[in-house]
């Protein structure tokens, strides 16, 4: 079994905070509450949040700031842009907002698509982003039994 990795859980009106969870999408989904959906952010990390949030009606969270990146195919989301004429899609190079309903979380993915731990920085990448403190809380002590004392 792996080891807990750590995430920083954002609830709708809720402070952000640090979790330890098992990678997998189990325990994303238990979490957001639906199917999940990945978007890619800046410095390597990933947002993770309800595919369906908007559809099912779930209350908005937050907005994430982002600039629009060059892509290759056409995307699964909108990065809307907040412009004189507000565009529907911000071009490649402009600056858009991801609009989050309900429940999300941040985390890392390997080169394999695993789901990894965050890593110190980005905690401070995160709260930047976010424009506010992010509660962090001690993991959980692993039990020890005799034998790991010997």
């Amino acid at each position: 079994m792996s080891d807990k990795i750590r995430v920083v859980v954002c609830g709708v009106g809720k402070m952000p905070r640090v979790e330890f969870i098992m990678p997998g999408l189990e325990p994303l989904q238990e979490i957001i509450g639906g199917y999940v959906e990945c978007v890619a952010l800046n410095e390597g990390i990933d947002l993770w949040c309800d595919e369906e949030g908007m559809l099912k009606a779930l209350p908005f969270n937050r907005e994430i700031k982002q600039r629009a990146k060059e892509l290759r195919f056409r995307p699964d989301f909108v990065v809307e842009a907040r412009g004189p004429n507000d565009p529907e899609f911000a071009k490649p190079g402009e600056m858009g907002v991801h609009r989050i309903h309900g429940t999300f979380l941040f985390a890392r993915t390997d080169t394999d698509g695993s789901l990894v731990g965050l890593v110190d920085e980005d905690l401070t990448t995160i709260t930047k982003l976010l424009g506010e403190p992010i509660a962090v809380a001690r993991q959980t002590p692993k039990k020890t039994t005799p034998e790991d004392r010997l």
